[in-house]
């Protein structure tokens, strides 16, 4: 109906004629265990472009929780190497770039990256592939590349892996690391809703397994 009403074929979006059903998002963050992203974190290796691009890309994902939009967005004008930061195009705020600070391994892994792969401008990530799937404008390694490059190396662990399980896994610990502190949590994942830091939350202290748990011992 929306998109009839936008043709000019209904008088309406149907905007109010069936009740929602309310849903509860991320009820599963989980992601991975710190020893498999680990592990995911040493399979591409340093030997080619590649290589070292992955292991960037996958580390990239896993201590800022980006999305794959905002990886495969990235310019390398937009890596700051002496400030350790990083200008992102963030969910929902159309060209209006934010910073976010990158640790000094993730520096690292950037500029032997970068080293190999001697280009000092255009898309950050470049597809590297002689395969055309995946590769946008200047050969920039498009959202659905990024998520090639993560599933690739979870099936290698036996697991199904998408940038946004990296991303849970990101966040969950981060909920760990600030001990529930809700607004620390909120300026890490970068949510417009502080709902769905709280899940996270929720789910990190388990409150209703540790309650289930007690009842049981007590019968």
């Amino acid at each position: 109906l929306k998109l009839c009403h936008t043709l000019g074929l209904s008088q309406t979006t149907g905007a109010g004629l069936v009740e929602a059903e309310k849903v509860r998002q991320y009820r599963d963050t989980r992601g991975i265990s710190l020893p498999l992203m680990k592990k995911l974190l040493d399979l591409p290796g340093t030997a080619d472009v590649k290589g070292l691009r992955d292991t960037f890309l996958l580390r990239l994902a896993f201590e800022n929780g980006l999305r794959r939009m905002e990886i495969s967005a990235l310019d390398v004008s937009d890596l700051q190497l002496r400030e350790r930061r990083l200008q992102i195009r963030g969910k929902g705020r159309g060209t209006q770039k934010e910073f976010v600070d990158v640790s000094p391994r993730l520096i690292a892994a950037a500029r032997a990256y970068l080293k190999a792969s001697g280009h000092r401008s255009g898309p950050l990530f470049r597809n590297v592939s002689p395969n055309t799937a995946g590769r946008g404008a200047e050969g920039r390694l498009t959202p659905d590349g990024v998520y090639y490059v993560v599933s690739y190396y979870g099936r290698q662990l036996g697991l199904t892996l998408s940038p946004h399980r990296l991303r849970h896994t990101a966040i969950t610990q981060a909920a760990k690391e600030v001990n529930g502190d809700l607004m620390a949590l909120l300026e890490f994942s970068r949510h417009k809703d502080i709902k769905t830091a709280q899940i996270y939350v929720d789910n990190v202290q388990a409150a209703q397994r540790k309650i289930t748990n007690k009842l049981s011992r007590k019968v």
